[in-house]
């Protein structure tokens, strides 16, 4: 059996888009920075921001999680207007050279219970 190069290419695409559909693109999960600091890439982590500071091309952000351990992360201008102090944020987080400071690279707001879905 020969395969030309209109089969070849249509085998090459079809393979290219199963391992798409079937490959997991979102980070691991982080319980907390111990964890963050220790990965390889990206991780998500949920945490608090407890203080901001505004910089010229984004924002520093104090965070805090689940053990109460503290940490500062970059998040540039690029991905919006930052989270107000107090509010419980889930960050794709990338670890600096610096021990203890992150690059945000993506932010989401979990969305809480309501009383309407408790009753559901």
């Amino acid at each position: 059996m020969r395969i030309d190069a209109k089969g070849l290419l249509l085998v090459a695409t079809l393979t290219t888009l199963a391992f798409a559909l079937i490959s997991d693109p979102t980070p691991p999960a982080a319980e907390g920075f111990a964890d963050a600091s220790d990965a390889q890439g990206p991780v998500n982590i949920v945490c608090q921001v407890t203080m901001t500071q505004a910089r010229a091309n984004g924002t520093t952000l104090t965070l805090v999680d689940a053990d109460q351990a503290q940490a500062k992360a970059f998040m540039p201008n690029a991905l919006g207007k930052p989270p107000r102090v107090g509010q419980i944020v889930s960050l794709t987080l990338t670890a600096s050279d610096t021990p203890g400071f992150y690059f945000v690279e993506a932010i989401a707001i979990p969305s809480l219970p309501t009383a309407q879905s408790k009753m559901a």
